[in-house]
């Protein structure tokens, strides 16, 4: 190293020409933090720097610093380690210990879909050196955030790090450096994270404590429009505090869905959605009692379409089994389901929801009250099934009325109990005026689990 410097009480002062720090003293910075078991450690550069840090009065900070050598071990053993290799470069001044970012270029690894480069500027309050404030404005032309993702995937990280995740208030710990503010506004052109891709990210991210604030933030997702703005406060468990307004418009889901899930085998469609949620909790009975949802206009309910999907009938289990056994139309469960609509408020324990699912040959449609539960999908209802068929396969009551290709069926089946199990109730007269001669050959009551295969419930 070629480094001099100075400390006069709080003030610090420190100019290096070049230093060399080796993998021994990386290896020991990744073991503190729990990193050293997936990364290979490398040499760190620090070239050209200067720091002024006064408690009082002008200071600077400049310099550039690398890291090479550093990769991250791949979970396919198929595949090489990844390279980790960052740069770097700083142009910043202050008064008092507050510090504004001319320029701070960051480049790292580039892959095959972006250069990764970004570019930071704004400003660095650190008045209180272990509790400093940021305010930042990222800039980017295509970042690819996979390397990033699977760093932060790894199961070890948080669990080893020791990081207290339980209180929203800043720690009062002053040895323990913590941000006490993080703002960040964000222009990227393209974001890639593997098959998944964004366009046109913007929006405003704020961090205080464990809340986290969108504010909103935007972007082109699949080449749909995609908008989140409220908060997040993460807790243990399923207890996250939220209130969030969520829209997105024609989302391709497949790719998000087979993102999370590769192996799934269903075509889920597109989907449109405007709602707003809130609550203290995912599930329990916290949830229950604290959790609203609407639409992100007070008036409206939440509202969730999927158009475009492909999802086969059960033979066992589900409602059109039943439809098809009681009309004698087998050609029913030869079909499918190709798009999904659901309207929904939650106030004070209670639902109100509208749900219409649709096909080539058959439509489904319930709407009522609910009574809610520590589980959305355990919703409580009591509520009439419309049926409607398609004209064409319709083989019996002429004197149906015929609209838009299908007729509607007097209604003869009721749900009755938790959505994620309910029962349904037939009506045995009604069927036998639908199918004149035709005899039951199904119990009265059967599991009716329509809703399991939206894929919005959960």
């Amino acid at each position: 190293y070629d480094a001099n410097g100075s400390i006069k009480g709080e003030d610090y002062s420190i100019n290096i020409r070049s230093m060399e720090l080796g993998p021994e003293i990386a290896a020991a910075a990744l073991a503190k933090w729990n990193f050293n078991e997936k990364i290979r450690p490398g040499r760190i550069s620090v070239r050209q720097a200067e720091l002024a840090f006064p408690r009082l009065g002008s200071g600077n900070f400049s310099g550039g610093i690398e890291f090479k050598g550093f990769e991250m071990e791949s979970k396919d053993s198929e595949k090489p380690s990844m390279n980790l290799d960052t740069r770097f470069k700083i142009d910043a001044i202050g008064q008092d210990r507050v510090y504004h970012i001319k320029n701070f270029a960051t480049s790292i690894p580039r892959t095959d879909k972006a250069a990764n480069q970004l570019m930071l500027t704004g400003a660095l309050d650190l008045t209180d050196i272990m509790k400093p404030v940021v305010n930042l404005k990222l800039n980017s032309d295509a970042l690819d955030i996979a390397p990033f993702m699977d760093l932060l995937n790894e199961k070890t990280l948080v669990a080893k790090s020791g990081i207290d995740n339980t209180t929203n208030e800043i720690s009062k710990d002053t040895d323990r450096f913590a941000l006490k503010r993080l703002l960040v506004d964000l222009d990227i052109k393209r974001l890639f994270w593997s098959d998944l891709n964004a366009a046109e990210v913007a929006g405003r991210v704020r961090m205080e404590g464990r809340k986290i604030e969108l504010l909103p933030l935007q972007m082109r997702l699949l080449k749909s429009p995609v908008m989140i703005e409220g908060f997040i406060i993460p807790d243990s468990g399923y207890n996250i505090s939220y209130d969030l307004n969520i829209s997105c418009q024609n989302l391709a889901l497949d790719p998000v869905v087979n993102h999370f899930h590769p192996e799934n085998d269903v075509k889920w469609g597109r989907l449109t959605a405007k709602l707003r949620a809130k609550g203290d909790a995912l599930s329990g009975e916290l949830f229950r009692r604290t959790f609203t949802a609407g639409g992100i206009d007070p008036e409206l309910p939440a509202m969730l379409k999927i158009e475009g999907s492909h999802w086969a009938f059960k033979e066992d289990g589900f409602i059109t089994s039943v439809i098809a056994t009681v009309l004698r139309m087998p050609d029913l469960l030869e079909s499918h389901f190709n798009s999904a609509e659901l309207d929904l408020r939650v106030k004070e324990e209670k639902a109100e929801l509208k749900f219409l699912m649709a096909g080539p040959l058959i439509r489904l449609k319930a709407e009522g009250d609910g009574e809610m539960s520590d589980r959305i999908i355990d919703t409580s209802v009591d509520e009439e099934v419309e049926v409607e068929l398609a004209a064409k396969t319709y083989k019996y009551n002429i004197l149906l009325t015929e609209k838009d290709g299908f007729v509607k069926l007097p209604n003869f089946i009721n749900i009755k109990g938790p959505l994620s199990d309910p029962e349904y109730e037939t009506d045995k007269a009604m069927i036998t005026g639908i199918v004149t001669g035709t005899i039951l050959a199904v119990p009265v009551k059967l599991p009716f689990q329509i809703l399991r295969i939206l894929p919005f419930i959960d």
